[in-house]
């Protein structure tokens, strides 16, 4: 047997863990049950944080279709006033005569 076979196999020996390391495994491994709880918490947040984004711009697009439409109407009431005036004139011509 060679040094490096002798090196090896003392190494690789069972051995008596050192005190305390049973807590330290036990906290290492509750450790990332609090980061995921963050991880989780942090995403719910930033879903509901979306979805009030999303709320708030579907709620703007509305009211720009809306003042869009009223424009839409505003330039139609005046455009049918102005042909019901040259109607009424044509009328008024065609008494008159």
């Amino acid at each position: 047997m060679n040094d490096f076979e002798t090196q090896l196999r003392q190494n690789l020996k069972r051995k008596q863990p050192p005190m305390g390391f049973t807590q330290k495994v036990l906290l290492q491994t509750a450790t990332p049950k609090r980061h995921l709880r963050r991880w989780i918490l942090a995403t719910v947040a930033a879903v509901f944080s979306l979805a009030g984004g999303l709320e708030l711009y579907r709620y703007q697009q509305g009211q720009f279709a809306k003042q869009q439409v009223m424009l839409a109407l505003r330039i139609t009431s005046e455009k049918s006033h102005v042909a019901q005036m040259k109607i009424d004139q044509i009328n008024q011509r065609r008494i008159l005569q």
